[in-house]
Parts: C-alpha cells; structure tokens; sequence
C-alpha cells in the first residue's frame, strides 16, 4: 500500500507516493502502526511521509527535517493506492492438454 501525496515546497505542486520504506519509517519515528494512521493523519505525518517520499525518488531536500519543513507550502493527502491482488499463474497441470 502507499498514500498520495500532494506537495508543493513553493516550485508548484507535485505528486508523491509514500510507499513502504517512508511508511515503516513514519511506524519507527512514532512507534506506532501505519493502519492507526487511518485515526488521521496530522499535519508533522504528512510532512514526514513527503520528506521520506521526496528522497525515495531522489528530489534534493534539506539535510534535516525541520529545514524541510520550513520549505513546505502545502501538503495534503490524495488517498491510498492498494496493491491490486494478482491471480496465481495457470500450472501446466491447470491448462487443458490440447493434444488429447
């Protein structure tokens, strides 16, 4: 699972996407669970999540994140993306023997 984010750090807005390493850092920073994020979400969560999401594709940030968020104009979340189940492969035992 990720969450979107909207960010704009004063250059216009840009998407994000907070996957599973910014996640599990949000979980480390506040000992908690990311499934309790869903209680809501403040506004030092989403700066967070933006500022681990931002150095995941390599966009350049302060070196601390308090100097991050002195850049932050706006940040808002865009939702949850969930990972589409995927159905096993067919087997060769599965498929039909065509020759029969």
């Amino acid at each position: 699972m990720k969450l979107r984010l909207e960010l704009d750090l004063g250059e216009g807005p840009v998407e994000l996407l907070a996957g599973t390493y910014a996640l599990v850092a949000w979980e480390r920073r506040h000992q908690g669970r990311v499934f309790d994020i869903a209680d809501g979400l403040g506004l030092e969560d989403l700066c967070f999540l933006a500022y681990e999401a931002c150095k995941a594709v390599k966009i350049v940030v302060p070196a601390t994140f308090d100097d991050f968020i002195r850049r932050v104009e706006t940040v808002r979340p865009l939702g949850w993306v969930m990972p589409t189940p995927t159905r096993p492969a067919a087997s060769d035992a599965d498929t039909p023997n065509s020759s029969s």
